[in-house]
C-alpha cells in the first residue's frame, strides 16, 4: 500500500517516479489486491510522459483483465483527454 500511495502522490509532478514506484510494486505483489489500482496509475503516468501508445496498449489490458472495473471510467476519461491535448 506505501508504494502505490506514493506512486500516487508522485503522479503530478513526477509521472517517471510514479511508474518506478509501481514497477517496484509490481514486482513485489504481481497478482496483489491492489493490482487493478496499480494499473490505473500506470495509465496515467504513461499520459503524463506522452508515452500514449504504451497508455493505450496498457488500457486494453487493463480493460480485458477488468471488465468491469469501477475506474473503467476514469481510464477512458484519461485517454480522451489526452487526445484533447
Amino acid at each position: 500500500i506505501e508504494l502505490l500511495a506514493r506512486a500516487r502522490a508522485e503522479l503530478a509532478s513526477h509521472p517517471r517516479t510514479t511508474l518506478r514506484l509501481c514497477t517496484q510494486h509490481e514486482a513485489l505483489h504481481p497478482q496483489g489486491v491492489l493490482r487493478e489500482e496499480r494499473e490505473v496509475l500506470v495509465i496515467d503516468a504513461l499520459l503524463a510522459t506522452d508515452a500514449r501508445a504504451a497508455a493505450e496498449a496498457r488500457a486494453q489490458r487493463f480493460r480485458r483483465d477488468f471488465p468491469h472495473s469501477v475506474h473503467e471510467r476514469h481510464v477512458e476519461q484519461a485517454l480522451e483527454q489526452a487526445d484533447s491535448r
